[in-house]
Formats: C-alpha cells, structure tokens, sequence
C-alpha cells in the first residue's frame, strides 16, 4: 500500500494536481485562441476581393466605395487593423458583420443552438450508439453480428455525410413524406441533418471501439482472469471494457470539434441558419469580421471540448502516465527484434494482407477506378464537357448508363473523367502533408525540448480548428481550384502527420543503434534520414491509406459549398451541388457521384484497415 501511494501520491495529492493542471489548460487556451485569431485575421487579410464592391453592388460610386471602406477601417494598414482588432476581442466583441450590419457575437449566439443540436447529436449516434455496437462486434468476433457491423461502419465510413443528407431528403422527404427536406423549424427540422451527420461518427466510434476492444480482451491480465474463473460478464465491464475506452474517449472528443466543423456542409444541404452557413455565407461575401468571430467561436469550443476529453482521461485511469511509460519501454524493447527480423516480418505482413479477402476487394476497387480514370476516353464515346441541350435530364438507359444532367452531358462520362481528379485530389493532397509531416515530425521528435515544445505549440494553435474548418479557410484565401484545393487539403492535414510521425519518432530515438550511430559521429541528418525515420514508417503507411479517402471526403466537401475545383470541371463534388438543385425531378445526378465517392473511399479504407490488422495481428484469433 505504501509503494503504492508513494508512486501515485494520496487522494489528496492527486486532487491538488488535477487541479493545477485544470488550472494550466485554461490558461494556456488564452494564447493559443490570441495565436488563433492572428492567424486567421492575417489569412483573411490577404483574401482577394473588395468588401465595399460585394456590399455595395456594382452600381456604387467611386465616392461611395471609399466612404465604406473609411467607416470600416479596411483602408487601414496591416498593423492598426490587427492592434484594432485583438483590443476589441479581448473585450468580448467580434466586431460588426459588415452584411448584416448586426453584432457578430450576437449573430453566433443566435445561431449556435441550431449547431450545437447537431452535433450533440451526432455524437450521441457515434458514441452512445456506435461505442456499445463496436465493443459487442468485437465480443461476437468473427459472428454474423460482427461482420455485419463492420460492413455498416465500412459503408458509413466511406459515404460523404452530404451526400447521404441528399439522399435521405429523397427518401425520407420527396418520396415517404414523414420529414421536412429544408428549412428550421421543430425537432423534426433536425432529425435528417442529425442521422446524415451522425453516420460518420457512428463508423468511425464503432470501428476504433471494436479494435481498442480486441487489443485489450486478448491481454494477459484479461486471460488471468478468466483461468481464475471470473465470469465473462465481470472480465468484459470490470477488466478489459475501462482499458479500452482511452482511445474512445479520444475519438468521442475529436468527433465531436470535427462535426462542429462538418456541419457548415450540412447546414448548407438542409439550409439550416446555424454557424456553419453565416460562416460559408461570410466568406463569399468577404465579411472578415464573421468569419474571424466565427472560426474563433469554434475554436473555443474545440479546446474545451479536448480540455474535458483530457479530464476524462484521469477519470477512467489516473495511472495512464506510468501506464503510457510502460508501454513505451515495451515497445522499446520489441523494436530490437523486429528490426532483426524486418525481411521475415514484412513477408509475413505481406502474405495477411493477401489472405485478407476483404484487402483484395479494397485493392480491386481502386484498381478498377484507377483504370477508368486512366483508360476513360476508351470505356466512353461522350466527351465529359460537351453541351447537348436537347438531351438533358435523361433517366438512365443502356444509351447513357447513369442518365444526363441539366446540360445533356452524359454523367457516367463526367464520373470516371471526374475520378482523375478526385483521385489526383487524394494522393497529391495526402503526399504533400506526409513528405511535410514526415519532416516536421521528425525535428520534433528526434531534438526534443525546446524545438519540439515551439513545433507543438504551432501545432496546437493550428489543431485547435477542425480540419474541414482550416481547409475552407484556406480555400477561401487561395481562391477555388484544382491546384489551390489540393493546397488546402495538403495544409489542413499536416498537423495530424506531423504529430503521428512524432510519436513513431519518440519510439525509436532512444534505441541501441541509434546510440551506435551517435557514438560514431554520424550527422543528425544522416541519423535522421538512414536511421530513424525507415525505421517509424510503418504506421504511417496505415494513417496515409486512410488521409487519402479522407482528403477525397473533404475535397468533395468544398467543391459541395463552391470553394473547391469549379464547372464545368467534373469533379465529384461539384456535379454533386449542380444535382441538388433538381434533387426533385432527377434524383440520378444526385445518386451516382454519391455512389462512385463511395466505392473509392471503401476501397481505400478496406485497403488501410487490412494493412493495421497485417501490422497487428494481435487483432486476429
């Protein structure tokens, strides 16, 4: 008992500290929200674009525009506009909307309720719901419950949560009846918004539930237990159910500041008035003050959010620093091996990745639209730009298999010409972000101390907006585009590389050999290049499967709300904001960009969940 509370302190103790800490989160939230706000301000700043000219119309006078631009200060330079700004904000005021003419903290206020309904509830979907399914997946492992919860999360995963809006509109709406498709109203507004943002979190929970879950039912302890006879039902909730839920209460916490941020998209589906369509609104109308009140709003709400998610960490388990310290000493010690026997393991991760049928239909799938993207002008007479009045709006038939749109463009046509930029999309995007995050990842990792506290402080202030959020703030500042989408998404994901290759970085800088090199006098670059970095990037072939489906998600998403790549371009997301407009009388423009985003997102995380059971078979009987 003595060694026990000598090595994690009285209740007392534990408490006083847990309040210091409590103490230093907030505090430290105040410069990173200040950091926040210059970042934006700056960014906004240079966006291209006359506020007085959007306001005023085309019709104002010369006079006219500068007077506006006096009143509002835009004729001031860099410096005074940001002096000016950051006084008001630490005073609570975010400024007037230059469209509305409002207060910008009244106009959120307003509008939060409707964004915090959605996503409280999509977070009850994904933890309430999804976490229970996730965890009775992976007690029935290899049951027909099992693999049926898998195929739900692997098709929830993979479907843009926009897109399903549409979807459930026609369903639920046009075609049965039982719910309003648009607008605000009562709890009945919000139940399509709700489920159609809710999938995803659901997918993601009950997948990350299930895994956590199989880690830790086949742990010694939980063995242990089961020789001494404990019942099944005592070892699931008492032993093996607090241990798993770390990672739960990690991804329940970011699901919920992600959804904060994915609900502009559908807001903009269901037209619903909340925070995410004043801020989309805001941007095309270049009024910076509510788009800066309303990124910060969101970030504040997003450091609190992980502030309680990190309080919940020391509720489950207070001992999960020495516990964390462990796991690393054992990773330590596990890497020796592996590394002698890096050939036989890679063969081995090899040969279960091919066993895996479910690996060799990801593969297949994105195969075969790799090939129709390649080979399209050979599988399709149509040309994907070509305007054809007469033909518009056909049904599908053997003549045009996925019907034509409002143009008489052939869409099967403008699908697989579509899926060479989605898919361009995906890897330049994601490619970009790991050789950056590789990088960042690895300076910090391998010098530590004060340049790996500067690094992760710039990344926290970055981390502190969801990523859907950052790349519409980007996309807003570069302009819509090919090259500037592809920009957006690269920049939005390299904080999450950076921080995954750390962490595979702080697992191997203290190794034998890496000690062997140092003692020799080899460079720190060449340490970093030769040594430490093949040796870390292993799991990052798992997260760069994943980032890839998960920048083709957010591509589509910014082409939906008119910041990514442009008609009559076909790209998938923006045939599917042409489509919505005749969602009521052509549900088939809709329909089939949906189902081809679909197959290629599937494609790519069957293929990334094959390769984290191949490099974990723990995972398996």
């Amino acid at each position: 008992m003595c060694k026990i509370k000598k090595l994690y302190g009285t209740n007392v103790e534990r408490e006083k500290n847990m309040g210091r800490y409590i103490i230093k989160r907030i505090l430290w939230m105040i410069p990173i929200l200040i950091c926040v706000a210059i970042l934006v301000f700056t960014m906004m700043y240079f966006v291209p674009g006359d506020t007085a000219q959007i306001v005023l119309g085309s019709s104002a006078t010369p006079e006219q525009l500068e007077q506006y631009r006096e009143l509002h200060g835009l004729n001031a330079p860099y410096i005074s506009r940001l002096v000016s700004y950051l006084g008001s904000l630490l005073h609570g005021d975010f400024g007037t909307s230059y469209i509305y003419s409002t207060s910008v903290m009244s106009d959120l206020l307003t509008r939060f309720p409707r964004t915090f309904i959605i996503a409280i509830g999509t977070v009850i979907i994904g933890v309430v719901v999804g976490v229970p399914f996730g965890i009775w997946a992976a007690i029935k492992q290899d049951s027909i419950a099992d693999r049926l919860i898998l195929i739900i999360s692997l098709v929830g995963a993979s479907m843009p949560s926009f897109w399903l809006g549409l979807m459930l509109v026609i369903l639920f709406a046009l075609k049965l009846g039982w719910l309003p498709p648009f607008g605000i109203g009562g709890a009945q507004y919000y139940i399509l918004p709700i489920i159609a943002n809710g999938v995803g979190g659901f997918a993601s929970n009950a997948r990350l539930a299930r895994s956590s879950m199989l880690e830790v039912i086949r742990s010694d302890y939980v063995t242990t237990a089961r020789a001494k006879g404990v019942s099944e039902r005592k070892v699931i909730l008492n032993h093996a159910l607090p241990n798993a839920l770390i990672p739960i209460i990690t991804s329940a916490g970011s699901c919920f500041g992600f959804m904060i941020g994915g609900t502009m998209v559908i807001e903009s589906v269901f037209s619903l008035p909340g925070i995410g369509m004043y801020m989309t609104t805001a941007i095309s109308n270049r009024d910076y003050n509510a788009v800066q009140g309303s990124v910060i709003f969101i970030a504040v709400l997003f450091s609190i959010c992980m502030l309680l998610v990190d309080l919940l960490y020391a509720f489950v388990d207070p001992r999960i620093k020495s516990q964390y310290e462990g796991q690393k000493k054992r990773r330590k010690s596990s890497k020796g091996t592996e590394k002698i026997k890096k050939n036989s393991a890679s063969k081995a991760v090899a040969i279960r990745i091919f066993k895996n049928p479910m690996a060799i239909v990801g593969i297949l799938l994105v195969i075969i639209l790799c090939f129709a993207a390649v080979f399209a002008p050979i599988l399709t007479q149509y040309s994907p730009t070509k305007v054809t009045v007469s033909d518009a709006f056909l049904t599908p038939s053997l003549k045009h298999f996925a019907g034509t749109d409002d143009l008489g463009r052939d869409i099967f046509t403008r699908l697989l010409y579509g899926s060479r930029y989605s898919i361009l999309l995906g890897v330049a995007s994601t490619a970009g972000a790991l050789i950056i995050g590789i990088f960042i990842g690895s300076i910090s990792g391998y010098f530590g101390g004060q340049v790996d506290n500067i690094i992760m402080r710039i990344l926290d202030v970055i981390q502190s907006m969801p990523s859907m959020l950052f790349a519409i703030i980007i996309s807003a500042v570069l302009g819509a585009g090919f090259v500037q989408t592809i920009v957006a998404l690269s920049v939005a994901s390299i904080p999450g590389m950076a921080r995954m290759m750390r962490a595979n970085i702080l697992s191997v800088r203290d190794m034998e050999y890496i000690e062997a090199a140092k003692s020799i006098k080899c460079s720190n670059a060449r340490i970093i290049m030769k040594h430490v970095i093949p040796n870390a990037l292993s799991p990052m072939i798992v997260t760069t499967a994943n980032q890839i489906s998960s920048n083709i998600l957010m591509a589509t998403g910014l082409s939906y709300i008119g910041l990514g790549v442009q008609p009559p371009t076909p790209e998938w997301g923006a045939m599917l904001t042409a489509g919505r407009n005749f969602i009521t009388t052509s549900p088939h423009m809709v329909l089939f960009p949906g189902v081809f985003i679909c197959l290629f997102t599937m494609g790519f995380n069957l293929f990334g969940d094959a390769l984290r059971d191949a490099l974990d078979p723990t995972l398996k009987h």
